[in-house]
């Protein structure tokens, strides 16, 4: 049965945005570049991957990576990068690089395992460095919107407070964004930043 509000009276912002066209013809074409971008990315974490002596889970993807794309992630399309990557239901250990569509460009590191208390413990341990200062953490490997309730400052929380909360769920998310509004967005070099980012998050996995 159709509602009285979709049977409503158009508003001036729903006829402008109807005559919107550029967005349309555009959009391709700008979530190509993004993609062209992450692939960019793979050679220099691949050979990182493998340089770094880093002790990966067994069967994770060092070399190919997975690009997928999405039209509605909370209503925006998205674009994201995966390598290293490994998902099962026993442990995490995945870089992601993910392109959301009016909000952000993150670098996110995933990781859940036996291992894991080992991790938060060398996080706890690292957090005041400078590095660190712009990395925020969430227990959930699936929530991306940049929230108080999703995210903390992993600089500005209680070592105990980290420590407590990732024991309690078994996940940890790393992740530092560079907003889509920001003057500087244009002129970001993502494959240099990526690399800055799993090099950064990779640290407590040694």
């Amino acid at each position: 049965m159709t509602s009285e509000t979709e049977l409503s009276s158009w508003t001036v912002q729903e006829i402008s945005l109807i005559n919107t066209v550029e967005l349309f013809r555009l959009k391709p074409h700008i979530l190509k570049k993004a993609e062209a971008r992450f692939d960019s990315m793979r050679t220099s974490l691949s050979r990182y991957c493998e340089e770094s002596g880093i002790v990966f889970p067994e069967g994770t993807d060092l070399v190919k990576g997975q690009i997928a794309r999405g039209e509605n992630h909370n209503c925006f399309p998205f674009v994201s990068f995966d390598l290293p990557q490994k998902f099962s239901k026993t442990e995490f250990y995945t870089f992601r690089a993910l392109f959301w569509w009016g909000h952000y460009l993150g670098f996110s590191l995933i990781l859940k395992g036996e291992r894991l208390p080992q991790f938060a413990k060398r996080l706890a341990e690292i957090q005041n460095e400078e590095e660190w200062s712009s990395v925020y953490y969430s227990t959930s490997p699936w929530e991306w919107e940049m929230n108080d309730e999703n995210f903390k400052s992993v600089s500005k929380t209680d070592p105990q407070i980290i420590l407590s909360q990732i024991e309690e769920v078994g996940v940890l998310k790393l992740i530092r964004i560079y907003p889509v509004s920001a003057e500087a967005f244009a002129d970001l070099d993502w494959e240099k930043l990526g690399l800055r980012a799993f090099k950064t998050f990779s640290t407590i996995t040694r």
